[in-house]
């Protein structure tokens, strides 16, 4: 059994973090937004400020926040994971649940679209050998891809650093978040043209975004959990200077360039995310246990409920693009608490048993 002297073995604290739970909360919220722009009939610039900046932090911080708890739970010895069962442990049980999870979710949005897929004639052998492709490498549905890009992601950087220390994060990070601005933001100069790695993204996006983006991402959160404990005086000041940043950038990529609303990952997308998570890190108020847990739990929920009802309501013939904004957010959520709290409910019944 492998033993470590305590003065170099680590493991590191167990904190809650009331903020985070509401922050993944909001960020569910934030992607209904991107996914339904409400006010693009009423101004393009509220639109594009609100649909396309503002709202385009949930996912980075998505990814960032799970980094966190996840990397924070392990046991690390010089700055590198340890080898050890316990953590071997954990890395198999997230996995496991983030799998199930996203098996579950693909079975529900298989069922609804396989009436359409039989209308369209899209089935048989081609219909089998082309949605395992989209399931294993693509994503089985266009939001899911989230799920499929960690379940990829979380042994890659948990691989990385049985071998890396975690400071060495500070150079793989930027290394592959411009390899990911190039791929995504940027494309617009020119790498679309090459033949070979067009083709491989279209067919192994969830690869290529569980290296580009997902790692990045999650090695923010690990950052963020080094130096929670010493957080800069000026922690707000410069959270709002990056988010500015950003603003910026998409700015002038979308009046000065030719990019189409890619504008989820920029340059300056990983500083803001660092910042605002440290930022969360560090509001010390305590709240319910409770609330903060159907936060948590409902917040996931709705990520991946919102678009079913979304397409519901555009084939029931709603067209205001506000209204529709409104009637997904209120039903997303409502139908996210009882699911939550009635799961919540059934298992405190038979641990009572």
């Amino acid at each position: 059994m492998e033993a470590a002297p305590r003065a170099v073995e680590q493991h590191t604290s167990q904190r809650y973090f009331f903020s985070l739970d509401i922050a993944k909360f909001i960020c569910a919220l934030l992607v209904i937004i991107i996914h339904t722009r409400p006010f693009a009939e009423c101004s393009g610039i509220i639109d594009f400020y609100l649909g396309d900046v503002a709202a385009r932090i949930a996912v980075p911080l998505f990814f960032a926040i799970s980094g966190y708890l996840f990397f924070s739970s392990l046991r690390y010895r010089n700055g590198k994971i340890c080898n050890c069962p316990e953590n071997r442990e954990k890395l198999w049980r997230y996995l496991k649940k983030i799998t199930l999870i996203y098996i579950q979710w693909t079975v529900v949005y298989t069922l609804f679209q396989l009436p359409q897929w039989y209308q369209i004639g899209w089935w048989g052998k081609t219909l089998a050998k082309d949605f395992t492709v989209s399931f294993l490498f693509i994503g089985s549905y266009f939001h899911l891809w989230y799920l499929l890009a960690l379940i990829y992601a979380l042994p890659l950087l948990y691989l990385l650093l049985l071998f890396v220390s975690v400071r060495h994060l500070r150079v793989v990070i930027p290394l592959l978040w411009v390899g990911e601005c190039l791929l995504y933001s940027y494309s617009w100069i020119g790498i679309d043209n090459i033949a070979v790695l067009s083709w491989l993204t279209g067919h192994f996006s969830a690869v290529f975004d569980a290296v580009f983006r997902a790692v990045p991402l999650l090695g923010i959160g690990i950052l963020c959990m080094a130096g929670k404990e010493k957080q800069p005086k000026k922690i707000y000041l410069y959270t709002i200077l990056s988010i500015l940043a950003c603003a910026a950038e998409a700015s002038l990529l979308h009046f000065c360039t030719v990019n189409s609303s890619k504008y989820s990952y920029l340059f300056c997308t990983p500083v803001m995310t660092y910042f605002i998570l440290q930022m969360l890190l560090g509001i010390t108020t305590s709240g319910n246990l409770w609330l903060g847990g159907v936060c948590r739990k409902s917040s996931l929920v709705i990520y991946c409920l919102h678009p079913l009802i979304l397409r519901i309501l555009v084939w029931m013939g709603v067209e205001s693009k506000l209204f529709l904004w409104f009637l997904v957010t209120v039903l997303t959520v409502f139908v996210a608490l009882c699911w939550v709290i009635a799961r919540e409910q059934i298992q405190k019944r038979r641990s009572s048993q």
